[in-house]
């Protein structure tokens, strides 16, 4: 989970969600954007950079996409302004995914809007396949009961005896303490 312009952008090169070196000269100027437009304990999970397609239509160049567990933000730093918006992924009808020859593109479809991601073909397929297994993951927690305080607190205490007794590592019970927090 990333909450800084720096993590989401070096999320984005390392896993080529859009590592092309014209793509990420001014990146990290709309990762910012993005990082000021989180909530205090609000994550991301997922992101990626591509050339933004506003209303199917309108090419607004390289933008910064970022995915929380409610919502889309998608970011643009320019000389003299900011560009921003925010989708909830509750709003998403589809996302569908294109390729034709040299590049490809991810569309996503909201009862009033449609807007995409261009990318070369290797990244769309890359972006869209980890995007989707992001968005379900997403989905499967939000159908899953949620433990009260009282139930989080016993499980983290009962991972805390694991390590203590040396059954698992410090490492592994400070990620499970994080998974169960939600961090």
């Amino acid at each position: 989970m990333m909450r800084t312009a720096r993590e989401m952008l070096n999320f984005a090169i390392q896993n080529r969600y859009g590592h092309d070196h014209r793509i990420l000269k001014n990146a990290i100027a709309h990762f910012r954007v993005i990082e000021n437009q989180l909530a205090p304990h609000e994550v991301v999970g997922f992101c990626f950079i591509g050339n933004y397609r506003a209303n199917n239509t309108e090419k607004i160049g390289t933008t910064a996409f970022a995915v929380t567990d409610s919502k889309i933000i998608i970011a643009k730093k320019e000389f003299d302004a900011t560009r921003t918006k925010q989708v909830a992924l509750k709003n998403i009808n589809d996302m569908v995914k294109r390729t034709y020859t040299i590049y490809g593109e991810i569309i996503f479809q909201t009862q009033d809007d449609i807007f995409g991601v261009i990318q070369d073909q290797d990244e769309t397929r890359r972006t869209y396949k980890a995007l989707l297994a992001y968005l379900d993951e997403m989905k499967y927690r939000a159908s899953q009961p949620r433990q009260s305080a009282d139930q989080v607190a016993s499980e983290i205490m009962r991972y805390k005896r694991l390590a203590d007794d040396g059954y698992i590592t410090h490492e592994d019970f400070e990620a499970k303490k994080k998974k169960l927090l939600g961090i």
